[in-house]
């Protein structure tokens, strides 16, 4: 991974996950939900990609969170 300057963001895969299992959502929904393909979401939720600004605000516009 090439060295960050803050300010980046992760996501909290574990939280997500929780969230996810809550609802009784896969991480196809999730994938949905934020307009991305299921590889990008499986990518984000193991944090090997950082959160875009347009996917955070996806992520707050989502019922999920």
């Amino acid at each position: 991974m090439p060295k960050l300057h803050p300010p980046f963001f992760l996501m909290n895969g574990d939280h997500v996950r929780d969230l996810l299992a809550r609802r009784h959502w896969g991480q196809d929904a999730l994938a949905d939900e934020l307009g991305v393909t299921r590889a990008y979401a499986c990518q984000l939720l193991n944090g090997r990609r950082l959160l875009s600004p347009k996917i955070r605000r996806r992520m707050l516009d989502s019922e999920l969170f």
